[in-house]
């Protein structure tokens, strides 16, 4: 059963490094996005599974970065 969702823009526009010309702009974006991602890992789920464009990157268990 999904208990919480949360959507976030790709990684260039939360980056500062690649978000060129805008990086000050999305302040307020990273923070949402970090405060969200902060709500969903408290509530500490049985699974957490993160979606986006790429290469793709091994599985991490809940709490590993």
């Amino acid at each position: 059963m999904l208990v919480a969702a949360a959507v976030c823009p790709a990684p260039p526009m939360l980056l500062p490094e690649l978000a060129t010309g805008a990086a000050a702009e999305l302040g307020d974006a990273r923070t949402a996005c970090s405060d969200a991602l902060s709500v969903l890992a408290a509530s500490r789920p049985d699974l957490l599974v993160v979606v986006g464009a790429g290469a793709g990157a091994p599985a991490r268990p809940v709490g590993s970065r």
